[in-house]
């Protein structure tokens, strides 16, 4: 993946030495802009500054994308790190207050800033920074008592601004709670902590919020209708200190987390969370639906990862163009090296589209099987929670083609999500085939890498190529077409028809035809034979043949990766034991010593990742002891293991590890934001995604523009791809250094 233009990462440079203190007074900063103040206690303040904003893309008046050779940087003088810094540079008055009556300036005060819009490693400005600077106050701030903040010259919109200090209706950063909110039978809890960057004052050393007096504070939930409260708390409890290790890594937080449990609260409602002398939270909601908006996201997100197809991208009146397809590009075959490194004797092929993007690049590849494994088991699972309309995705082939709209044709938009790439993998087999390209098998890879620095996806002529077929991605299409004529038929039958689906019976024959060809190729991989295995389960699941079923035992038990985690993405080992857990318990011929072993192995693995949650800071659910971490580990938790122990067991402190690793994800954390895009208050924003910007680039220099909804970045401290603009380039816009963050 291409980073040049705006990493999916952001992180830390080190500050300028030839800036001297002696010339702070003579310096001037006419730049940025003051976006807010916030109380972070009634003792200190957070003023919230950004640089300014990058144009990435153009939109014509006419409607139409131009592509852009030149950001467009909107920003004045940036910001000096010595000059934000400087107390005396800010001052505070008010007119009920005495204490600040003929103006104070801070005691102290700290930063911390990260790069939040990036530009080029060889440009200038290379990002643009946003800082958020703490002030501590000569005396408390008082409830009910106004205050206006002067800032001089350090912003470009205002000099001042104005608060009142009232508890109900100012949001503290301090506070952390999930911004979607919590089922009134789950796990509550209200996280109390900030690291406060450069600022290193007893009692707030190292720049780790001290919050020790709150142990004894006051804490009510009030209804965001009225204001009313709804409950009084008393105290907070150490969750985790500064100087404690968090069980798979170094403390993630830098400062001490506070909790309050407010578990045994479950009327339904909108609340607030306030906290005497410090604020409120974001509001959040108790309800059984409070998850649907961020799955919602989730599958929007999937959906406009399509290729081939024109999208209508609702949320913003727009269409999203299509890219990659026969019409547009051209297509050879050939076996294809790694990710797109390399094609061997490439010839025209005709026919072929509908893949998934990988992530911020446009091709496809052989792990994406994973999106319609994932889906058709969580369907699975819980049935009744899924119907038709729930998401009402529309697209078409062409542009002049009418609409098809997945919210009306009578079956769960889950399940229109899950047989996309399916979908592909027929498309493509049968094309390869009826060609002479091919002998059946499934591509393992389609497209072309990177692309995405200078272009949106619908400019991309370039020549794409395709796999003519592998074992480990023909046995992925097995599983996955056995699975969906299972999940096929369970939605037939709960919805009061008789007999199978109608295409149930194709979709199993693919299945098997495709398992046979895989079973024929030689010098299978271990990858091949994880493969296999879950194959075999989904098939043993639909005929309820012994035969499958011994495949499962033999590839199962001979699985030395078995015990691993689910660090990365999940395994196919682990779909394969769910599904026979979860689906294959009634089978006529099912081997009942064997299920248990299977199970007995799923709940060793789910306790070992589940027993951790309650030693976390944040109680992030699915993170193991000595876990790296990973790949958006820290911004997608891995729950697979608690979701399969608790349909097996019933043992809810499964199910509450799940709810605590979502009210992690959804602003429960140490940013105090989701990790998904479009959900929530404070959202996931730097994404990469370089259509989005195309597409939603409004060309207005005040403010950042959206993107696609639903998409999480992979949030990693040290992975880097390597090369100009990686992500330890986006790193290095942190201040103070990442190291101290």
């Amino acid at each position: 993946m291409n980073l040049l233009n705006h990493p999916s990462a952001c992180s830390s440079v080190r500050l300028l030495a030839s800036i001297l203190p002696a010339l702070l007074a003579m310096l001037s900063l006419s730049a940025a802009d003051l976006l807010r103040v916030l109380p972070v206690t009634d003792e200190i303040i957070m003023l919230h500054f950004r640089e300014g904003h990058i144009d990435y893309n153009g939109v014509r008046p006419d409607g139409t994308f131009e592509p852009q050779t030149e950001n467009r940087v909107d920003f004045g003088q940036l910001i000096e790190p010595l000059v934000i810094g400087d107390a005396a540079r800010y001052r505070i008055t008010s007119s009920n207050d005495p204490a600040f009556g003929d103006g104070k300036s801070p005691v102290t005060v700290g930063y911390k800033a990260e790069g939040t819009e990036f530009n080029s490693p060889f440009k200038k400005p290379p990002f643009l920074r946003e800082y958020w600077v703490y002030a501590v106050l000569p005396a408390p701030f008082r409830s009910g008592k106004s205050y206006s903040i002067h800032v001089g010259d350090l912003a470009e919109n205002l000099n001042q601004s104005t608060l009142t200090f009232d508890e109900k209706r100012l949001r503290s950063p301090a506070i952390h709670v999930s911004q979607v909110g919590f089922p009134p039978d789950a796990p509550k809890f209200a996280y109390f902590s900030q690291w406060l960057g450069t600022l290193n004052t007893p009692p707030h050393l190292n720049g780790a919020l001290d919050l020790s007096r709150f142990t004894n504070g006051v804490f009510h939930l009030c209804d965001t209708r009225d204001g009313a409260v709804r409950k009084t708390y008393r105290g907070l409890q150490l969750q985790k200190a500064r100087t404690a290790k968090d069980p798979s890594h170094d403390n993630w937080t830098r400062a001490d987390v506070y909790a309050l449990d407010f578990s045994d609260f479950k009327e339904p409602g909108r609340y607030v969370l306030v906290a005497e002398g410090m604020g409120c939270s974001y509001p959040f909601e108790i309800g059984e639906q409070v998850y649907f908006g961020a799955h919602r996201a989730v599958m929007r997100s999937l959906f406009l990862q399509r290729r081939g197809i024109v999208k209508d991208l609702a949320e913003f009146g727009r269409e999203y163009p299509r890219s990659h397809h026969p019409d547009i590009n051209e297509f050879v075959a050939g076996k294809v090296e790694g990710e797109g490194g390399k094609i061997l004797d490439p010839k025209p092929v005709k026919g072929i589209w509908g893949w998934y993007a990988d992530a911020g690049d446009w091709d496809g590849n052989p792990t994406h099987y994973l999106v319609p494994l994932t889906l058709l088991l969580t369907y699975d699972l819980r049935p009744q929670n899924f119907h038709d309309g729930d998401i009402g995705n529309r697209w078409k082939e062409r542009p002049t083609d009418p609409w098809i709209n997945e919210g009306t044709n009578g079956v769960p938009d889950i399940l229109d999500e899950a047989r996309w790439w399916l979908d592909f993998g027929r498309r493509a087999r049968t094309e390869l085939k009826r060609q002479g390209l091919g002998s059946g098998g499934v591509p393992r890879y389609v497209g072309r890498d990177a692309g995405a620095e200078t272009q949106p996806s619908w400019a991309d002529k370039r020549v794409q190529w395709i796999d003519s077929g592998a074992a480990e991605t023909t046995y992925a299409y097995a599983a996955g077409a056995a699975y969906f004529a299972h999940c096929l038929d369970k939605h037939q039958q709960r919805s009061g028809n008789h007999g199978a689906h109608p295409e149930s019976a194709g979709w199993l024959a693919e299945a098997r035809d495709a398992f046979a060809w895989a079973e024929a190729q030689e010098n299978p991989s271990a990858t091949d034979k994880r493969l296999r295995q879950l194959a075999a389960a989904c098939l043993y699941l639909v005929t309820s043949e012994a035969a499958f079923q011994e495949i499962f035992q033999t590839e199962w038990q001979a699985d030395g990766d078995r015990n691993n985690g689910a660090w990365v993405s999940p395994m196919p080992n682990l779909f394969a034991s769910a599904i026979y857990l979860v689906s294959c318990k009634d089978q006529p011929v099912l081997d009942n010593a064997f299920y248990e072993t299977v199970k007995a192995n799923m709940i060793k693995r789910a306790n070992y990742s589940t027993d951790t949650a309650w030693q976390m800071g944040f109680r992030v659910g699915g993170v193991e002891p000595g876990q790296s971490v990973g790949m958006n580990l820290i911004t997608v938790p891995r729950t697979f293991f608690q979701a399969i122990a608790y349909e097996v067991t019933g043992n809810r402190k499964f199910l509450d590890a799940m709810h605590t690793a979502l009210a992690y994800v959804l602003g429960g954390n140490q940013e105090g934001r989701t990790r998904l895009s479009g959900v929530g208050y404070e959202r996931e924003q730097d994404v990469f995604i370089c259509d989005a910007w195309y597409l939603l680039d409004f060309n207005h220099p005040a403010y950042r523009n959206p993107i696609f909804p639903g998409l999480s970045a992979y949030g990693l401290p040290t992975f880097d791809v390597g090369g100009p603009g990686s992500e330890s380039w986006a790193r290095s816009s942190a201040l103070p250094d990442i190291k101290e963050w």
